[in-house]
């Protein structure tokens, strides 16, 4: 399973072009780099890469993972998250995915369109990923109904202290009831939350 990966958006509006490749060596060396294609965009760092983002063999799991939309953000739509959330895939982890996950995911994607981060073609390119991805990475889940009565607990409990919004309560209320061995985020509020209600939040930032 091969995918395109766009380095970092971010270094062409901090400027940082010269740091993308510093920051992507540690990923590099830690999968097998097939090769690099010609540069589609201006900025010397902002190549496409191709590389496997995990094995499709169920069994070489070593956990199983929920994501929240941030997480996968940053693996679909590369920012300055993108190095760490690759690394992060090493572990491979299998990930739950629901409605939810997918309709937040195909929306971040086409902002990104609108924002003029990326190019449509450059858009399809990435669904195309996540689509090749669904059924070997994720384990596709619907909402389980409890999921509605746990966020609205959890929004009673700790929105007025820690200011979470109601699809992040939701995100974080459907882990609680699946039961991952990791609650994957780069979101503070989400990682707070998910803290509070004794999950195992990766990465370590």
């Amino acid at each position: 399973m091969r995918h395109q990966r766009i380095l970092p958006f971010a270094a062409r509006k901090s400027g940082q072009t010269a740091n993308c490749r510093a920051a992507l060596a540690p990923v590099a060396q830690s999968f097998p780099v097939i090769r690099y294609l010609p540069r589609l965009l201006s900025q010397p760092c902002l190549d496409f890469i191709i590389f496997p983002l995990v094995p499709q063999d169920r069994k070489s799991y070593r956990l199983i993972g929920y994501a929240d939309t941030s997480f996968l953000v940053s693996l679909y739509l590369p920012d300055v998250h993108s190095p760490v959330a690759w690394a992060a895939m090493k572990s491979r982890p299998y990930l739950y995915l629901t409605p939810l996950h997918e309709l937040e995911l195909v929306n971040a994607i086409q902002l990104a369109v609108f924002r003029k981060l990326i190019r449509r073609t450059e858009a399809k390119a990435v669904l195309r990923n996540f689509e090749s991805d669904r059924g070997g990475v994720f384990a596709l889940t619907p909402i389980p109904i409890e999921s509605y009565a746990g966020a609205e607990q959890l929004a009673r409990r700790h929105t007025s202290t820690l200011g979470t919004r109601s699809l992040d309560i939701l995100q974080v209320a459907t882990a609680l009831v699946l039961k991952p061995d990791v609650f994957f985020t780069f979101d503070d509020r989400q990682r707070r939350l998910a803290r509070a209600e004794r999950l195992r939040v990766l990465p370590k930032l």
